[in-house]
């Protein structure tokens, strides 16, 4: 649920009363007194506040570092809305990989960092800290009740410290325009959520084709694969040229396991796209590159180490995508970077290939041997092969809390509710984010088998946490039950089948707001 833009209203909001039900935000603390007595805590906002992300290590490397300090409009704009917002062109950071520590920074007493700077600060090793700052006169004063006593100094350093450890940052001083899961699309509505942010691209290209022939880019418009955003390479390719461009590049160590890696593609015609990785030993100071990519690379094969052809797979409810599977042993090698390399096969080579598949799908040669499309949805680097086990669905506790109703438009009415979730023993799944969806039914006549209900499935938004709020929505007065569908996905981006997760289903009667839980 996005929030309405503020801007199209006429009417002032009401004052801000954090105890009170709404959509979750973020916001700072303005006075000592509102840190001394930890009233945070008791906000309906708080537990919507907690990163869900942990920094890895917080020991910074032995080098000259870069803190980044945020100064946008004052702080608590787009990023205010937890839960993300409609505004797919909102203020972001798009070169994580250049900074050690992120500071977020507003002219308030005690800056709070939005979850979302947090969430993506923590994927990418940056340490963020929030801001404590006095000003002008009345700083004068607050630092005068501040330092009074050493007791005092002492208490509100420990309110600080316990700010940062609960909400999950480290101390003191994404948008787009559709929105897929596994390749099909669940939303086509403009969005912003930087918590949605991915590991970022170290994007850098070369090739050996004609300058500018082809144009690399984060790509917010064409639909996705996971989330709003791919890898898009289109402009003009011939044949015998390719183009190398870089994705990422750091140092992940190997131990004895295999690398079980997993990508996406949308391809138009004969455009290939394979990756390729590079590995350094420090037995024999040697580097090693290995092509993973499809058929066509006899061009290709003697400027690798290796060439790997990956088992293909095609989804159903991802039209277009084709997913790519391969497995590496490299024990001990270090992976140093990964490279996208777009092709086009041979034109002989191309016709032998299409005129013997044998798979049934539909897949012609472009007309124009020189134009290159080609998109990259996701890529998965993992040591294990299996998608993680999903606790059971009867397994999970949901809950529906400050439950409103309110009358809507024609005849319909508007839902308000948080939803809350945890395993039923208390353990803590690693997952990565809830996809929230909704499902409205409606009861039709079918003969005399009493009627049958029927209703489709509505993304409505995603959880970093374990709650969320749904705000205002819109229940036709046809609808006869409304059923909440939690998504649960894994660190390695894996979903469950929603089909069978657990939900909560309002059983309800619209003209007199009778409401019956009934857990599935």
């Amino acid at each position: 649920m996005f929030p309405r833009n503020e801007a199209l209203s006429t009417l002032d909001p009401p004052p801000f009363d954090p105890l009170q039900p709404s959509i979750p935000i973020s916001y700072p603390l303005k006075t000592l007194q509102e840190l001394e007595s930890q009233a945070y805590f008791n906000s309906f906002h708080y537990p919507f506040n907690k990163s869900s992300v942990p920094l890895k290590s917080s020991v910074l490397d032995n080098r000259p570092r870069i803190l980044v300090c945020h100064d946008m409009q004052g702080g608590y704009v787009d990023d205010k809305w937890v839960q993300g917002g409609n505004n797919e062109s909102a203020y972001a950071i798009w070169h994580w990989y250049l900074i050690d520590i992120f500071v977020y920074f507003s002219h308030n007493l005690v800056t709070l960092p939005p979850p979302c700077w947090t969430n993506t600060a923590h994927r990418h090793g940056v340490k963020v800290l929030g801001t404590f700052i006095t000003e002008g006169i009345d700083g004068r004063q607050t630092c005068n009740k501040l330092l009074a006593t050493k007791e005092s100094a002492q208490m509100y350093a420990e309110r600080l410290r316990e700010l940062a450890v609960d909400l999950g940052f480290d101390g003191w001083l994404g948008h787009g325009y559709y929105i897929s899961v596994e390749g099909g699309q669940v939303s086509n509505a403009p969005w912003n959520n930087i918590s949605s942010q991915g590991f970022q691209p170290f994007l850098e290209y070369k090739d050996n084709s004609t300058p500018d022939s082809i144009q690399v880019l984060v790509d917010f418009k064409e639909a996705s694969y996971s989330g709003g955003v791919n890898i898009t390479f289109k402009g003009t390719l011939k044949d015998n040229n390719d183009l190398t461009a870089r994705l990422f590049q750091g140092k992940l160590l190997l131990g004895e396991l295999p690398l079980h890696i997993t990508y996406s593609v949308k391809s138009d015609g004969g455009s290939m796209l394979g990756l390729s990785l590079q590995f350094s030993s420090t037995l024999n100071e040697r580097t090693s590159s290995v092509l993973i990519a499809p058929w066509g690379t006899n061009q290709l094969s003697n400027m690798f180490s290796k060439v790997i052809v990956p088992h293909v797979i095609r989804q159903e409810m991802a039209p277009g995508w084709v997913i790519q599977e391969s497995i590496i042993e490299m024990n001990g090698q270090t992976l140093t970077e990964i490279h996208a390399v777009c092709y086009k096969p041979k034109p002989e080579i191309g016709r032998l290939r299409l005129e013997n598949k044998s798979d049934g799908h539909n897949v012609t040669l472009a007309q124009n041997p020189s134009e290159y499309f080609a998109a990259l949805g996701h890529i998965t680097v993992k040591t294990f092969k299996d998608n993680p086990v999903f606790p059971a669905s009867s397994s999970w506790l949901v809950e529906g809390q400050y439950i409103k109703w309110s009358p809507g438009s024609q005849g319909s009415n508007n839902l308000s509710v948080k939803i809350t979730w945890k395993l039923e023993d208390g353990s803590n799944f690693q997952s990565s984010k809830y996809n929230i969806y909704v499902e409205k039914l409606v009861k039709t006549a079918a003969g005399n088998s009493g009627g049958r209900v029927e209703g489709t499935q509505e993304y409505i938004g995603v959880a970093y946490v374990e709650a969320f709020y749904v705000d205002n929505l819109s229940i036709p007065s046809s609808t006869s039950s409304v059923k909440f569908i939690i998504q649960v996905c894994g660190v390695d981006g894996a979903c469950q089948n929603w089909m069978i997760l657990h939900t909560i289903n309002w059983m309800l009667k619209v003209d007199n707001l009778f409401l019956l839980l009934d857990e599935e």
